[in-house]
Parts: structure tokens; C-alpha cells; sequence
């Protein structure tokens, strides 16, 4: 799929065959260099990448859906997108996502857009909801999983919880997650699941502001 966008060019400044302030060899200059660039490629992103950049990206899944969840996805979106820019920019560009939702995937849509090395599984109670965030073009092409059962969430590769709705059944179902493997959560506009969380030995951050929390190990 070709969206509708920019191309930007960012020409540094030039590295001379002699400059050791990369290192002496080949390879020290090789790895130097290539860290290099990734730090300038990602300050560049930050600076680009503003709240709604990827608004084009995460309505296209939803677009041919029918105008009624069309609707819905982006009035959410306009309600919630500096608040889904916080959350992505407060994960580990590579981080191991276990997500407890009641959405239709726009969360994860986004999230792997900001970094398409971040690996969600998530689990959505509602069937219907589910089966839409499963055929999202985007979940089918990144690393978006939708789990079948909650039990999928419990796996030990997943350092990171995600828990997007203050939904009574969702809380019940998170109270029964396996937390050994997890080194962070976060709850989006949800009080009640803090003290439980709190109880299995993790702080809560206080340079995160409501409506996020976010505590770690």
C-alpha cells in the first residue's frame, strides 16, 4: 500500500577517509558510523513524526470497513491521539507487548508504526472486535498478533503489559495474568487495577501524567 506523503533529505556533514573520531579500522568505523546514523535517523523522526503523522496509516485499515466503524475509529483517534503518542513514545522501540484491549487494533496499528520492531500480542474479549483488529491490513502485514485465548498473554518473552480499558471484565481478566516476566505496564485510563499491580512489587512512575500510569519493577 503507497500513502500520501513527503520525502525528506538530511545531508550531514562529510566524513573524510582519514577521520578517525570514528575509530581506527574497518570495523570500528563501520560500527561507529552505522550507530551514528541511527541516532540521527531517529532524532530526524522525532522531529517529523508529530502527533497525526501516522493518522493517514491507521484510518486506511478501517476505511472499507463500513462508515459507522469508520467513524467511531476516528472519532477515537481524535479524542486520543496525543495520548496514543505519549504511550508509543514511552515504550522500547523494540519492546515485547502483551495488550489487553477492548478496541478495534488502533492502538497496535500505531504503535508498530512508530517502530516496526515492537511485537504485540493482544487479546480483545469482544469476538466482533476481535475479528475486525485481526484482518486490519496492518496486523496482517507487522507483528500484531490476536489471541484466541488470554492464556496466549502469559508467554515469557513479553517484558511489557498494556492495558487499554477500564472495562469491569477486563480487569477481572488481567488479575489473573502471570506477572513474573514483566518489567513495565501500563494502564490507560484505568485507576482500579493499580493497587493490584502495586501489591506484585511494581512503582508507579511519577513523571508519567494521568491518564497514562506507568509502573515498573
Amino acid at each position: 500500500m503507497i500513502y500520501d506523503g513527503s520525502l525528506t533529505v538530511k545531508i550531514g556533514k562529510r566524513i573524510k577517509f582519514n577521520d578517525t573520531s570514528f575509530g581506527v579500522s574497518a570495523r570500528e568505523k563501520t560500527k561507529e558510523i552505522s550507530t551514528f546514523f541511527k541516532e540521527n535517523f531517529n532524532l530526524l523522526r522525532n522531529e517529523i513524526e508529530q502527533v497525526g503523522y501516522f493518522e493517514g496509516v491507521l484510518l486506511s485499515n478501517y476505511r472499507y470497513k463500513g462508515t459507522e466503524l469508520f467513524q467511531a475509529v476516528k472519532k477515537d483517534y481524535n479524542q486520543n491521539k496525543q495520548l496514543y503518542k505519549d504511550v508509543a513514545d514511552l515504550l522500547p522501540l523494540k519492546a515485547k507487548i502483551a495488550h489487553l484491549a477492548d478496541d478495534y487494533g488502533q492502538l497496535d496499528i500505531l504503535l508498530v508504526s512508530h517502530s516496526l520492531d515492537r511485537k504485540i500480542t493482544t487479546f480483545i474479549a469482544d469476538k466482533e472486535k476481535r475479528a475486525i483488529a485481526t484482518n486490519c491490513y496492518t496486523a496482517i502485514h507487522k507483528k500484531i498478533k490476536y489471541a484466541e485465548v488470554i492464556n496466549e498473554l502469559n508467554s515469557g518473552e513479553k517484558e511489557t503489559l498494556i492495558v487499554s480499558s477500564e472495562d469491569v471484565g477486563i480487569n477481572k481478566l488481567a488479575k489473573n495474568l502471570s506477572l513474573s516476566h514483566l518489567k513495565e505496564i501500563i494502564l490507560i485510563k484505568n485507576n482500579t487495577l493499580v493497587a493490584h499491580f502495586k501489591s506484585a512489587g511494581f512503582v508507579a512512575q511519577k513523571q508519567v501524567d494521568l491518564p497514562i500510569i506507568y509502573l515498573k519493577k
